[in-house]
């Protein structure tokens, strides 16, 4: 698939920046819609990476797993080259966003194997990874994970902001509210569409909201 540029920035470390600096806009069409394909070759270096961490959390995935995004950045340590992908056994959509399955796994590799394993909570469920960069410089990247409802025919989307510890925990550090609201649809009720920009720098991770409309 086609890296669009705004997606671009979510391929490459981004380390803390002494300024603001846009990372995602929710305004891009391209960019909401856009999906990274994955091939066979792709799925099976991932699975042989989860079959060697011989985990539980990693055996629940089994083999039907899916690839909900990838970045790279450094994970595992301050200074490291690697890229993590979000794994989840069910890729959710618009009429169950929050499928029941094993809690999601983030999965980094290194040149030379894994780098490392994180879990993360098992009621949260994400549309896709679109993002790492280093926002609390600490010099390992967070994780930013998008999440989507819908609900009277408003879509809502959030991102959250995960850090990874040594233990292979990732935690929820910050959600990024309302990054794209779209009632465009809602023929009975307000029409409208909102999305945001988000920035990472000194601040950490913010949004700035603005009024896109719904065209004609």
């Amino acid at each position: 698939m086609r890296i669009l540029p705004i997606l671009a920035l979510s391929l490459v470390a981004m380390p803390a920046l002494a300024q603001q600096t846009a990372l995602l806009d929710y305004g891009n069409d391209d960019f909401v819609t856009g999906r990274q394909f994955y091939s066979e070759v792709d799925r099976a270096r991932i699975a042989t990476a989860l079959d060697s961490t011989a985990s539980d959390a990693t055996r629940a995935m089994g083999k039907d797993f899916v690839i909900l995004g990838d970045a790279a950045g450094a994970f595992s340590a301050p200074g490291t080259q690697e890229h993590i992908y979000l794994i989840q056994k069910e890729a959710p959509v618009a009429i169950d966003p929050f499928p029941k399955g094993p809690a999601p796994l983030l999965l980094a590799l290194k040149d030379d194997g894994v780098a490392g394993v994180w879990t993360l909570p098992a009621e949260g469920q994400y549309q896709r990874l679109v993002a790492a960069a280093d926002g609390n410089g600490d010099g390992r990247s967070e994780v930013l994970l998008e999440g989507a409802f819908m609900n009277m025919g408003e879509i809502n989307m959030s991102v959250d902001v995960a850090t990874l510890d040594d233990k292979g925990q990732a935690t929820v550090q910050q959600t990024l509210s309302e990054v794209l609201i779209d009632s465009c649809e809602n023929e009975g009720g307000t029409r409208t569409r909102k999305a945001a920009t988000v920035s990472v720098g000194p601040d950490g991770f913010t949004t700035e909201q603005r009024d896109i409309g719904c065209g004609s």
